[in-house]
C-alpha cells in the first residue's frame, strides 16, 4: 500500500542479550483475601543496569499483561525492555529526524502476548510508529507519517495498531487511524501519505455535553462524564457507547477493572472514593477521602479491593476492601527524589508496578513464611 521507502537515519541497531525470557512463576491474584500480603517483591534500580541500558531517570512504564515483559525509555529515546527480575532483554533505538534530531518517544504498548511492543515518536513535522518484535526472531518494523498532528495513545486491536490523535490544526476535532500489521514491511522504513491512512472518527466527540474524561484508561476503553454526572463508557476501536450511569458528581480520577465492568473513581474535591458498576449502574462510595489527594488509584481485576498510591502526598500504598470500606496500610514503596511518575496494576491483577526516577518497585502478594 506504501509505496515510498523512508530516508530517515536510524539509530544503531537492536541490542539483543536474550529475547526469550523464563516466564516467572504466576503470584496470586490481589484480592479482598490476600491484600494484607501485598509487598514489595522485587526492586530494579535503574542505575545498576547494563551499560547498554543508558541512562534512564523517568520511571514512566508499560507493562505486559502478564508482568513479564516491561518497558521504560533512556534519555536517548530508546526503548528498554526488562524482565520482572530486572533483567535486561533489548534495547530498542529509535529513528533520526531529517534535521538530524532523535524523535521523542510519546507512548507505547504490549499486545495481549507481550510478544509485540508499538511505539511512537514523533519530530520534523512527522510521526513514526514503531513495531518491535519480541520474540525468537526479535527485529523491529518502522513507519512514518508525514503530518503534524499528535498520537496521544496507541493499543493492538483486531490485527492492527491503532491510534488516538490529535490534530495540529486548532477547532479540528481527534481522530483514530487504524494501520495493519501487515502494512509493517519487514526491513524497510516505510513512508505513509496521511492521504493514504485508514482513519476513524473518536466517538466520544459524538457527545457535546461531555466535560470530563478519565485519564490513564487502558484503549480502547475510555470513560467521559458530562457536568450533570452522566458517565459513558465507550469502546474505542468499535467506535460506540457501550454503557452508562448516572452518578452524583463528575468523576475524574479513576482506574477500570480489564473486562470494563467496574469503575472505581474520586470525585474533583476528593471527597469520596466510589465503585461504579456499569452493568448494574449502581455507584457505590466505598470510602470517604475527606479531600485526601490520591494521585494513582488501581483496582483489583475481581474489584473487590481498590489501591491507591501516594495519597496525601505520602509515600505509601493503601488499599481498601469495597464491600467493607476497610482500609489496609501496607508500607512505604522505594525511596524516589519525587512522587512516582507512573503506577499500573497488571491486566491480570498480579503485579503492581511503581515507577519514579531511581527505578521500578514490584509488588506482589508475598506469604509470610511459617
Amino acid at each position: 500500500m506504501y509505496s515510498n521507502i523512508m530516508q530517515a537515519l536510524w539509530i544503531g541497531c537492536l541490542f539483543l542479550p536474550g529475547w526469550i525470557t523464563a516466564q516467572p512463576e504466576a503470584a496470586p491474584v490481589i484480592d479482598a483475601n490476600n491484600i494484607s500480603q501485598l509487598k514489595p517483591a522485587t526492586v530494579i534500580d535503574f542505575g545498576a543496569l547494563p551499560a547498554e541500558a543508558g541512562e534512564i531517570v523517568n520511571g514512566r512504564m508499560l507493562v505486559d499483561d502478564d508482568g513479564a515483559r516491561m518497558a521504560v525509555v533512556n534519555r536517548d529515546g530508546a526503548v528498554v525492555f526488562l524482565d520482572t527480575a530486572g533483567g535486561l532483554i533489548a534495547v530498542a533505538p529509535g529513528p533520526v529526524t531529517d534535521d538530524g534530531l532523535a524523535a521523542t518517544f510519546m507512548v507505547g504498548a504490549f499486545d495481549t502476548t507481550g510478544d509485540q511492543f508499538a511505539a511512537v515518536r514523533t519530530g520534523g513535522g512527522a510521526y513514526y510508529v514503531n513495531l518491535y518484535l519480541l520474540d525468537e526472531d526479535g527485529g523491529h518494523r518502522d513507519l512514518r507519517i508525514r503530518s503534524g498532528d499528535s498520537p496521544v495513545d496507541i493499543w493492538f486491536a483486531d490485527a492492527a495498531v491503532w491510534l488516538e490523535v490529535v490534530p495540529l490544526e486548532p477547532g479540528r476535532e481527534s481522530y483514530l487511524v487504524e494501520i495493519p500489521l501487515e502494512d509493517f514491511v519487514p526491513g524497510e522504513k516505510v513512508d505513509i501519505d496521511p492521504a493514504d491512512l485508514m482513519v476513524h472518527a473518536f466517538a466520544p466527540m459524538t457527545d457535546k455535553d461531555v466535560v470530563a474524561r478519565i485519564g490513564r484508561l487502558p484503549a480502547p476503553l475510555t470513560v467521559t462524564s458530562t457536568a450533570e454526572g452522566v458517565v459513558s463508557r465507550w469502546d474505542l476501536t468499535e467506535g460506540v457507547r457501550t454503557a452508562t450511569a448516572i452518578v452524583s458528581d463528575v468523576p475524574i480520577y479513576g482506574a477500570m477493572t480489564p473486562d470494563g465492568r467496574y469503575l472505581a473513581w474520586r470525585d474533583p474535591a476528593s471527597r469520596a472514593l466510589h465503585l461504579l458498576d456499569f452493568e448494574t449502574g449502581q455507584d457505590e462510595v466505598v470510602v470517604a477521602l475527606n479531600g485526601q489527594y490520591m494521585p494513582f488509584i488501581l483496582i483489583g481485576a475481581q474489584a473487590d479491593v481498590i489501591l491507591g498510591v501516594h495519597l496525601n502526598d505520602h509515600p505509601q500504598v493503601t488499599a481498601w476492601e469495597t464491600q467493607t470500606g476497610l482500609q489496609h496500610e501496607l508500607g512505604p514503596y522505594r525511596q524516589c527524589q519525587r512522587p512516582p511518575d507512573m503506577v499500573t496494576l497488571t491486566n491480570s491483577g498480579r503485579m503492581l508496578v511503581i515507577g519514579c526516577d531511581t527505578g521500578l518497585e514490584i509488588w506482589q502478594i508475598v506469604h509470610d513464611e511459617s
